[in-house]
């Protein structure tokens, strides 16, 4: 089942269990803008990531916060989503997904 979090240890934590590394999308990333975020994985095939920039965590988090987002994931696969903590967060930070609200 899928969670949501907005735990930074959580979201390191499940990231490097998968390979996983803080990106944004190329197209929206400048020295000044972070752009769209993005977790990558180098590693797997397929996971478009010559389409992102990696970004350190800091830069990440940062961009993470601003935009009030949270991470929609599966402990026991690479399943990921940033989404909006409004439509997922229960005002614990950690919690069982909810559907995103459309609207």
């Amino acid at each position: 089942m899928a969670e949501t979090t907005t735990d930074h240890q959580t979201i390191q934590e499940w990231a490097a269990k998968h390979k996983g590394k803080p990106a944004a999308v190329k197209k929206t990333h400048s020295d000044n803008v972070v752009g769209i975020l993005r977790i990558m994985f180098p590693r797997t095939p397929n996971s478009e990531h010559d389409d992102l920039v990696e970004i350190s965590w800091e830069d990440f988090f940062r961009e993470f916060e601003d935009k009030k987002l949270a991470l929609l994931y599966e402990s026991g696969s690479m399943f990921s989503k940033l989404v909006e903590r409004k439509a997922t967060s229960n005002g614990k930070g950690r919690g069982t997904a909810q559907k995103p609200e459309h609207g």
